[in-house]
């Protein structure tokens, strides 16, 4: 078989693949190692072997605080990776969680975040968001991988040089100013 007989094969394979479902990459098989992978970017990202994989579930987590408290229980010593899906209804459940428990003035409770002085209410999220962080960490100085999956969104980017372009981001907080913006600060520390 000619090289372009290849070539042309492995696009309309792929092009069937994204027909499917264009966002998510096809799971590929390694013949010489083994693993699976995908390619994402243009890296080969390897996923392992599907026998190899030891999946729990966790049940009862309906709150911002059963998160906090199940990432702080013990018990994780014999778990390699944490995956949290998704970190956008992590960012709701904080979001509850202020409205409950971080008063306006004195005692009054918030009933929807524009209650709050102008944007202290996007501080308050962000500062309880910070605590996320703050015990994922934990898992990751303890060799735990850690894997944060959002739903996405549409961000309008400035372009200088002609015509402003869309980039798909993850669907969290992020103000205009950029300040307390948890999609920003998800990203430098998913990224270090």
């Amino acid at each position: 078989m000619s090289n372009i007989a290849k070539q042309s094969a492995r696009k309309r394979r792929h092009a069937k693949d994204s027909s499917r479902n264009r966002r998510v990459p096809s799971l590929r098989f390694h013949k010489a190692s083994g693993q699976n992978y995908v390619v994402l970017s243009g890296k080969a990202i390897y996923c392992g072997k599907p026998e190899d994989a030891d999946i729990r579930l966790v049940d009862g987590c309906t709150t911002w605080q059963d998160m906090r408290e199940i990432l702080n229980a013990d018990g994780w010593d014999d778990v390699g990776t944490i995956v949290i899906d998704s970190v956008t209804k992590a960012e709701e459940l904080a979001m509850a969680w202020v409205l409950a428990n971080v008063p306006i003035d004195g005692n009054r409770r918030a009933t929807r975040l524009e209650d709050y002085p102008y944007g202290k209410g996007y501080t308050h999220i962000y500062e309880t968001f910070l605590s996320l962080l703050g015990d994922l960490d934990r898992h990751v100085r303890a060799s735990r991988h850690v894997i944060l999956i959002a739903h996405d969104c549409t961000t309008e980017v400035p372009n200088p040089a002609g015509a402003n372009w869309l980039r798909y981001e993850p669907r969290l907080q992020s103000p205009s100013s950029g300040k307390n913006s948890v999609r920003l600060r998800v990203r430098e520390w998913a990224d270090p």
